[in-house]
Formats: structure tokens, C-alpha cells, sequence
């Protein structure tokens, strides 16, 4: 994983892609804040590129935008794909998070596919709180090391590798890595209705 707070590859793509979202909608940051419950001044430090965001706050941003988190690190659509189009976990598309403990890459980057997938490595306790449930089914399968899921009301599940689970738009959950290594997590999700 990345370390620190380095100028990691994905800061500037993200602070343009919500300083765009932001004014092509004509809000202010104030507007913003009110609506995520993030600070203004958090808010401004992150569309400077002054700032790391963790996953968490990046996907609140994402529902309130309603976009998915693969378009926040994506730059403006271009030509048509190839029909085979061959994805890699590349850092340029991966979001770092050292306060959660998670890299996430973003295997489908920009926003014409149908897709969303994701690889997350996550080290031992790293974990992500999810609360942008769109009506939409989505998976989660565990490549390396043992996941739990955790939502409100319902007791913790655990996933080891090679097993997974298909959730059916649910209430927030939180999803962390409950192994002593590293441990590496696919999410697969269509892309929201909701979603251009």
C-alpha cells in the first residue's frame, strides 16, 4: 500500500473531478457541506488537491453527486472502447486512504461502462463504511485473506477467500478486513440507473 501523505496519483483527479461537479450544478462548497455533512473548509482543502480523503467521505460525495466512485477518478469520456477491453489495477486509478487502512483500484475507469469493479487491499482492521446503496445488486468476493460485513441491524457475517456475497440494495454496511495480512476484496456493481 501506499504510504503516508504523499502527492499519490489519484488527489489531483479527484480534486477536479468534484471541483466540476460542483459548479457545472452551480453549488457552493457551503451548499455541498450542508448536504454530506463534510466541512466546507475539508471540502476546499480536497478540491485543491491540499488534502487525502478517505473512502468513506469520497463515497457520500459520490451519492450526493450521484455518480459512482470509479467517475471520480475518471477523465471526461473519450472515443468508443474496444469490445475487449483488458483492466489492471493500475495506481493511477486507485484511490488511497491511509486513515482507513484501504487502497481502492478502480478497474473500469471512466464512466461508459455498465460496470463498476473495484479491487480493494486492505490491510489487517483497514475497513470502508458504505452508505451509497443505490437500487442495484452488487458483490463482493474476497481474494485474499477473511472480510467481515457488518450492517445495523443484523450481526456481523464473515467471507473467506474464495467465497463472497451478493447484496441486494441494502442499508449501509461496513465491510473490513478481520485477517493478520493484507487482505484483497473484488467489488462488482452495475452501474446505478441514477448514474450518466
Amino acid at each position: 500500500m501506499s504510504g503516508g501523505s504523499e502527492d499519490t496519483p489519484h488527489k489531483q483527479s479527484i480534486a477536479l473531478t468534484l471541483r466540476r461537479l460542483r459548479t457545472e450544478r452551480k453549488l457552493t462548497q457551503s451548499d455541498v457541506a450542508r448536504e454530506t455533512g463534510i466541512s466546507s473548509s475539508f471540502l476546499s482543502l480536497v478540491e485543491q488537491g491540499r488534502s487525502d480523503i478517505t473512502i468513506g467521505r469520497l463515497l457520500r460525495l459520490a451519492e450526493f453527486y450521484e455518480v459512482e466512485l470509479s467517475d471520480l477518478l475518471a477523465d471526461e469520456p473519450g472515443p468508443e472502447q474496444n469490445p475487449v477491453q483488458i483492466v489492471r489495477a493500475d495506481p493511477k486509478n486507485m484511490i488511497h486512504s491511509g486513515e482507513e487502512g484501504v487502497d481502492v483500484f478502480n478497474l473500469i475507469p471512466g464512466s461508459r461502462s455498465t460496470l463498476v469493479a473495484t479491487v480493494g487491499i486492505h490491510e489487517p482492521g483497514g475497513g470502508v463504511d458504505v452508505d451509497n446503496i443505490h437500487e442495484r445488486e452488487s458483490m463482493l468476493f474476497v481474494l485474499s485473506g477473511e472480510f467481515a460485513i457488518a450492517f445495523a441491524d443484523r450481526e456481523p457475517m464473515r467471507i473467506r477467500r474464495g467465497e463472497g456475497a451478493i447484496l441486494h440494495s441494502i442499508a449501509p454496511y461496513r465491510v473490513w478486513n478481520v485477517s493478520k495480512r493484507v487482505g484483497r476484496i473484488l467489488a462488482i456493481a452495475a452501474r446505478s440507473a441514477t448514474t450518466p
